[in-house]
């Protein structure tokens, strides 16, 4: 046996089948409801319900996802109710900020776009008129005229903070946290301010700019899927928006890399080479220049010719040829030049058919 030679390091590397990596119930289950969002905003309560039903199996607390299903199936006049009041639709409104001023949450869009017949939520368009359940808010009460007689004189008492510039402190705050990178502060301060005044436009520029940030923060310390419902968040907000919608196409294939790339590792850890190969090639078809796949592909290879060698040599020992011949097999799917699988399957081949050929 002699004349058997070693194994040696093959050049080319082929992909195999990856399996993705398994994720927590509870983060799947909210990301489920929050990609829901993105489909009931565009009509498509089919797909919606069907992912809304799987974030219930997962999370049954998600209250997103229980008040999204509950839309997509309850009556929405039985619900809401009958008595109703008109609103035209204004410049810069969508069905989300009028749901979150009138209903006093943003996610009952939905329920109010059926409540109109709404088919497309996201196509809203300024004159519209819509209706809304309940009575209309009561006007502003009428200045009272002033007096004629003439005050007493008294110390001018301390003039309080006007509206205005609580506001504008407000915002000045909110703005100064997304510079500085606190970008979950400042995303908390601008919720609480849209919630008390939803059409105020700067306080939601500044909120979109605040998901933008954080999103990316988050990429870069590897969260993708927390990125990603940042910036779902952002588009419930504004769905027509461009760099949002970039952000979340160029994230498909990046987030597809990074859980690819994650359950390799996995799969390394429990010992599945051969899974954690797939994983790491997977990736390189995806991302040619991810570095740390490509040399984590290389050292899974090499293990991979040194494990299929061993047991190759240890079934020809055994003279269990046809074991042997398998392993070898499994060398040149990763290397078709790898000689040394070459030469010991012929010589294994050969031994083979020399044994046939006496057996009869």
């Amino acid at each position: 046996m002699s004349g058997l030679t070693p194994a040696v390091s093959p050049k080319n590397v082929p992909a195999l089948e990856a399996q993705g990596a398994e994720q927590d119930p509870k983060g799947r289950a909210q990301k489920l409801a929050l990609h829901a969002v993105q489909m009931l905003q565009t009509g498509s309560d089919g797909t919606a319900q069907a992912e809304l039903q799987e974030a219930v199996r997962l999370d049954p607390d998600n209250r997103l996802a229980q008040s999204l299903l509950r839309q997509t199936m309850v009556d929405p006049v039985a619900t809401l109710g009958s008595h109703y009041f008109f609103y035209t639709v204004r410049p810069d409104d969508t069905l989300s900020k009028i749901s979150q001023r009138f209903l006093g949450d943003l996610y009952q869009f939905y329920i109010l776009a059926r409540y109109n017949n709404i088919q497309n939520p996201s196509q809203l368009e300024v004159g519209t008129v819509i209706k809304i359940p309940g009575s209309a808010p009561a006007p502003a009460p009428a200045a009272v005229p002033p007096t004629t007689s003439v005050p007493r004189e008294s110390p001018p008492p301390t003039p309080p903070v006007s509206k205005s510039k609580a506001e504008a402190k407000t915002l000045a705050e909110a703005r100064r946290l997304t510079q500085s990178g606190a970008y979950s502060q400042a995303i908390e301060l601008l919720q609480r301010r849209l919630q008390e005044a939803p059409d105020d436009q700067q306080a939601e520029e500044l909120l979109v700019s605040a998901y933008l940030g954080y999103a990316k923060q988050l990429r870069g310390q590897g969260k993708a899927d927390e990125a990603k419902q940042q910036l779902e968040q952002a588009l419930t907000l504004q769905p027509g928006n461009a760099k949002v919608n970039a952000q979340l196409q160029e994230m498909g294939s990046g987030l597809r890399v990074d859980r690819l790339y994650n359950s390799g590792l996995q799969a390394l850890q429990r010992g599945e080479k051969e899974k954690a190969y797939a994983a790491f090639t997977e990736v390189l078809k995806l991302n040619p220049r991810h570095a740390q796949a490509e040399k984590k592909a290389e050292e899974v290879k090499q293990a991979l010719i040194q494990l299929y060698h061993k047991n190759a040599m240890a079934a020809y020992y055994r003279q269990d040829l046809n074991s042997a011949i398998k392993e070898w097999d499994k060398i040149l799917v990763l290397g078709p030049d790898n000689e040394s699988a070459r030469l010991n399957r012929a010589r294994a081949l050969e031994l083979r058919e020399r044994i046939q050929k006496f057996g009869k």
